[in-house]
C-alpha cells in the first residue's frame, strides 16, 4: 500500500459511495478503530456532499496519511463561494434558513475532528482534517523510583518510554503538560513515529528515575519537554546533565534554537533566556546557531513593542509594515481553535482573513469567556505577510503581545493574550 494513497474523482452524487469507501478502507487498513474511522468517513462525506451541491462535477483529490497515533485526511479542490465560515467554533445553523441548513454538514465535519487546517488561494482550497487514535487513559502504576546506584543517560526503548511517560503523567498536572501525556501509549507511538525523541536516566539495575523529551516545531526550532526527575537526591545536577546531552544532540540536527515551555523543578534555567510568561510560567529559549536575520511582517500598532523585544534578544530583524490600503477579499473569517480544558486555555490560529475579522474575533472571545476559560491566546507567524492583517482586529479586541518565539513558524511566532476589559486577564 502506498504511504499516501490518493483518490481524484468528480464531486458527483454517483461517486459519493466511491469516496466514502476509499476513506473507510484506508482507515481500516491502517488499523484505526471503528469510532475514529467513522469520524473521518462522515467528515469526508459531508464536505463531498456540500461541494457537490455548490459546484457539481468539480474535481476533488482525497488523500490519507497515517502515523501510529494519527490519521490525516486531506482534500484539495477548486470551488467558488465555499463557505469555510462553518469551521469556526462560533458558527451555528439557522433552522429557518435553507441555505444555512446546507452548511450543517460542514459544521458537523469541523466539530468531529481533533484539529484541522485550511489554506485558500483564490478558489483553490487545501483542507486537512486530523483525528487521533483513540487511547484509554492509563491506569495508575504507583511506581516510585528508589535512589539509583549509579546513573547513565540513555535512549529508551518503547517500554521505557511508556514508563517515563507514565511517571510524568502521574506526578505532574495535566495543566502543565502537552495533551499527549494523558496517555503514555500515545507518547510511545509518537516516539515510534519519529515525532518525539527522548533521553532517560537509569542505572545498572534498570531503575528509571525520569528523563526528558523533545520534538521539532519546524525545521528551525525544537521544543524541549522536561527534564522530569523523581525520587533522587542531587536531581538538579541530573537535570543539567540531561539538558546538556539533549542540547548536544539537538545541535547536531541543525536547529537554530530551542524553546522550553513544559518542564519540572529541575530545569537549569541558567542554560536559557526568558522570552516571556504565559499563565504565570516562564518560557525559555536558547539560540544554538548564529541568527543571520529574517523579515518580520508587523502592523505599526505593535511594531515598536516587538522591535524592543528583538533588541533585547539581539535578533537581527527587518520589520516590514503591510500596505494600509489592502482589504480582505473574502467576506468571512475562519479561525482554528485549540482547546486545552485541563490547562483552562484556548489557543486560536488564523486560517482565513475575511472582512468580518473584527466581529469574528470578538465572537470567539465572548464564547471562550462565557465558557470560563481564563487564558485565551492568538498566534501569528511573522514570516507570513497575510498574518499582519489580523493585528488591528486583535488589538481592538483586547489582545496584547505576550510571547515571541524566534523561528517558531515560517518566521518568528508571536503569541498575543486576551485581556477582557471587565476582568483584567492573565
Amino acid at each position: 500500500m502506498p504511504e499516501t494513497p490518493v483518490l481524484t474523482i468528480a464531486a458527483e452524487s454517483a461517486f459519493l459511495p466511491v469516496a466514502v469507501s476509499f476513506v473507510k478502507k484506508i482507515c481500516q487498513g491502517y488499523g484505526f478503530s471503528q469510532k475514529e474511522t467513522t469520524v473521518l468517513v462522515l467528515a469526508a462525506e459531508e464536505i463531498f456532499v456540500y461541494l457537490n451541491k455548490l459546484n457539481p462535477g468539480t474535481m476533488i483529490s482525497i488523500s490519507c496519511r497515517s502515523k501510529p497515533y494519527l490519521m490525516e485526511l486531506t482534500l484539495e479542490f477548486t470551488a467558488e463561494n465555499f463557505n469555510l465560515r462553518a469551521f469556526n467554533l462560533t458558527s451555528s445553523v439557522d433552522v429557518e434558513d435553507e441555505s444555512s441548513l446546507e452548511e450543517l454538514g460542514l459544521l458537523i465535519a469541523g466539530r468531529m475532528v481533533d484539529s484541522f487546517s485550511i489554506n485558500q488561494t483564490g478558489g483553490k482550497i487545501h483542507m486537512s482534517l486530523m483525528k487521533y487514535m483513540g487511547y484509554k487513559e492509563a491506569a495508575a502504576t504507583g511506581y516510585t523510583p528508589g535512589p539509583m546506584v549509579s546513573r547513565t543517560i540513555d535512549h529508551p526503548d518503547p517500554l521505557e518510554i511508556r514508563m517515563v511517560a507514565g511517571m510524568i503523567h502521574e506526578s505532574e498536572s495535566m495543566a502543565d503538560l502537552p495533551f499527549f501525556f494523558k496517555t503514555p501509549l500515545m507518547v510511545a507511538d509518537m516516539h515510534e513515529a519519529g515525532d518525539l525523541a527522548a533521553l532517560i536516566l537509569k542505572d545498572r539495575q534498570n531503575t528509571i528515575a525520569g528523563g526528558l523529551f523533545w520534538k521539532s516545531l519546524n525545521r528551525n526550532t525544537a521544543e524541549i519537554l522536561g527534564p522530569y526527575i523523581y525520587g533522587q537526591t542531587g536531581a538538579s545536577q541530573m537535570g543539567e546533565e540531561l539538558v546538556e546531552k539533549c542540547l548536544e544532540t539537538i545541535g547536531k540536527e541543525n536547529f537554530t534554537g530551542v524553546i522550553c515551555r513544559h518542564y519540572g523543578h529541575d530545569l537549569p534555567e541558567q542554560y536559557f533566556e526568558t522570552i516571556g510568561t504565559l499563565s504565570g510560567k516562564k518560557i525559555f529559549f536558547r539560540q544554538l546557531q548564529e541568527d543571520t536575520g529574517t523579515c518580520a511582517w508587523l502592523h505599526p500598532s505593535i511594531a515598536a513593542d516587538i522591535a524592543d523585544r528583538y533588541e533585547r534578544l539581539f535578533l537581527p530583524r527587518n520589520i516590514i509594515a503591510p500596505a494600509d490600503d489592502v482589504r480582505p477579499l473574502t467576506p468571512y473569517t475562519v479561525i482554528s481553535s485549540e482547546v486545552n480544558r485541563a490547562a483552562d486555555t484556548v489557543v486560536m490560529h488564523p486560517l482565513v482573513l475575511g472582512q468580518d475579522v473584527l466581529e469574528t474575533v470578538a465572537a470567539h472571545c465572548l464564547l471562550f469567556q462565557s465558557d470560563g476559560y481564563q487564558t485565551v491566546l492568538f498566534t501569528l507567524d511573522l514570516g507570513n505577510s497575510a498574518h499582519a492583517g489580523w493585528i488591528p482586529a486583535l488589538t481592538e479586541n483586547g489582545f496584547t503581545t505576550a510571547l515571541l518565539v524566534p523561528y517558531g513558524g515560517k518566521g518568528d511566532l508571536l503569541t498575543l493574550a486576551y485581556h477582557h476589559p471587565n476582568r483584567g486577564g492573565k
